[in-house]
């Protein structure tokens, strides 16, 4: 009977080794902020760069978004994390209107909009 009893205090002691009474709180998982401060100028004849602040410490990257006149918003660039600036110069048509907006992205996270920003491309350029 003392070995069953040894055996069983043993066993019950190591149960409860691994087992831990912390009392930590669990941590909430981090909510991507949305950018700020979005703005837009002019580079070129066809070109609008993109300045934002970063709200964020964990996002993976930015996704910009951009509409003509008053067309539904497509993706249109991809910038990785802590960059905070962008040139958008493909498919844009002198003379029109756009407006952009970024999100941070992490993995299948995304965070909100951005404030929107607009920019006129009109004709002459400087």
């Amino acid at each position: 009977m003392k070995t069953t009893t040894c055996i069983l205090t043993l066993f019950v002691a190591l149960l409860s080794a691994g087992c831990s009474s912390s009392t930590e709180e669990p941590t909430e998982p981090k909510i991507l902020s949305e950018p700020s401060e979005l703005s837009s100028s002019r580079f070129a004849v066809n070109a609008v760069q993109l300045m934002w602040k970063d709200n964020s410490n964990s996002e993976d990257s930015f996704a910009i978004e951009r509409r003509r006149g008053s067309a539904k918003f497509t993706q249109v660039l991809f910038v990785p994390s802590d960059v905070t600036v962008a040139i958008d110069s493909i498919g844009l048509t002198p003379d029109s209107t756009y407006t952009y907006r970024v999100r941070a992205l992490r993995f299948i996270e995304t965070s909100p909009f951005s404030n929107t920003t607009s920019i006129d491309l009109s004709l002459p350029f400087p």
